[in-house]
């Protein structure tokens, strides 16, 4: 798959390539491969034969893979948001047998896709998760985890077949997936890198427990080098933050976050539901381009909640 990205020279962006486990494989954009675009192109594990001169090959580990495009807003009139349609617009993913056709001149199928409906039952969950697991055969550290499945049955070559396991692995096999979520929502608000103030951070990597987290709140995630995200559900008294109180947050002058001429920096309010807050203002960030901000006469800053 060939993926066509225009030269953005005005603002940051990153086109992110994450493989079939949410695993970043490769970046486009102003840090990585800089402001001038190209042509690149999604390599799968089996794939054999030459690439067109100017295609850069982006080799991946399973035959699927998850791609997010994030480009910069400077300011909210509507100029600057129509100018980011416009760069919209101008990427394009073309299949290698449609390469050089004008995009009403394609024609192709998409290939079959394995059958991953979640049916209903208590043990469901691996039946959906052996079929994914045969459509994206593990790698590298996912194949050694994989390994270790193989108790419960579970496995990238062949269905999963409850019947076949013991009474008391099957009950435990149930329990297990209301547990799994209810662990998945304490580790969302109470384990990471946590600093004295109660704010947090996580590097993912191979935090198969992080991922998961990772997952509930957000999904696709950067890695350390393109964004780091810090994260509070608490003030620094280990109360809970709630909607009917008001908090301070505080920067000093040598505590304001550093980025370069594009980068941005931004602080976001979530509800539970990992969903942006509604709000009478339609305020939904705060940012360094963010009109209005006023600083104390030592240049730090507070932001009111």
């Amino acid at each position: 798959m060939f993926i066509v990205v225009p030269a953005v020279k005005d603002r940051y962006f990153s086109l992110q390539v994450a493989d079939a486990y949410l695993i970043n494989q490769h970046y486009v954009g102003t840090r990585v491969t800089g402001s001038e675009g190209g042509n690149f192109a999604l390599v799968g594990p089996d794939w054999r034969g030459e690439l067109p001169v100017g295609v850069n090959a982006l080799p991946m580990p399973n035959n699927s893979a998850l791609v997010a495009l994030r480009i910069a807003t400077y300011t909210e009139i509507n100029e600057d948001v129509e100018l980011i349609k416009t760069y919209q617009q101008q990427f394009d993913a073309v299949p290698l047998s449609q390469w050089g056709l004008a995009k009403d001149q394609r024609s192709y199928a998409l290939p079959e896709l394995a059958d991953t409906t979640m049916n209903a039952g208590s043990l469901a969950y691996f039946s959906y998760a052996a079929e994914l697991l045969k459509e994206n055969p593990p790698v590298g550290e996912n194949r050694a985890l994989l390994n270790t499945f193989k108790h419960i049955g579970l496995s990238d070559t062949h269905r999963f077949d409850p019947e076949s396991l013991d009474p008391a692995i099957q009950k435990g096999l149930a329990r297990s997936t209301k547990a799994g979520i209810d662990i998945i929502k304490w580790k969302v608000k109470y384990r990471g890198s946590q600093s004295n103030n109660k704010w947090n951070v996580d590097f993912v990597g191979s935090d198969y427990f992080a991922r998961a987290k990772g997952a509930v709140n957000g999904l696709l995630v950067h890695s350390p080098a393109e964004a780091v995200y810090f994260y509070t559900y608490s003030d620094r008294s280990k109360q809970t933050l709630m909607g009917g109180n008001s908090y301070k947050l505080h920067f000093d002058k040598s505590q304001l976050p550093s980025t370069s001429k594009y980068d941005i920096w931004s602080i976001t309010m979530y509800g539970d539901d990992y969903q942006l807050v509604s709000n009478d203002i339609n305020c939904y960030s705060i940012k360094k381009s963010t009109e209005g901000l006023k600083y104390n006469q030592d240049d730090s800053l507070d932001i009111y909640f």
